[in-house]
């Protein structure tokens, strides 16, 4: 199903289009993190990675590599770095999958800010938080 509010559900501008097939299409960020910043989304409209199907998932995480095989070819980058987001970080409602390329000299730096080490105990804690909540996950 299609959103007709959606902006990518409805995209028209093929120009930016890299890559498409019967169940996505890629296409150039119009606010990249990077120069070649690809940005992968299934025709189909999906919120987030939950709603996917599993097999379409996958679909996507294959072309994203072989994108980010092309994209590292096209712009010399040194490195691959493939996201998406899900819930209160995204900026569109459409499930997106971003190869950004990765260069030496590069000014967007790490995309996180890493914790410090918090010890054995808590993350064996969250290991045992997580691997319960995986019980109730269909």
């Amino acid at each position: 199903m299609r959103d007709p509010k959606c902006i990518f559900c409805n995209f028209t501008d093929k120009s930016v289009i890299v890559f498409e097939d019967s169940e996505c299409f890629g296409l150039i960020s119009k606010a990249p993190l990077n120069k070649y910043h690809v940005i992968l989304i299934p025709l189909e409209h999906f919120t987030d990675t939950q709603d996917l199907p599993d097999d379409l998932l996958g679909h996507l995480y294959a072309t994203a590599k072989k994108l980010g095989k092309a994209v590292r070819s096209a712009s010399g980058a040194q490195g691959i770095t493939t996201i998406h987001d899900d819930g209160i970080q995204k900026t569109q409602d459409h499930f997106t999958l971003h190869i950004i390329p990765r260069f030496s000299n590069e000014k967007i730096g790490g995309l996180f800010v890493r914790e410090e080490n918090v010890g054995i105990t808590i993350r064996a804690r969250y290991a045992r938080e997580i691997r319960d909540a995986l019980k109730a996950v269909n």
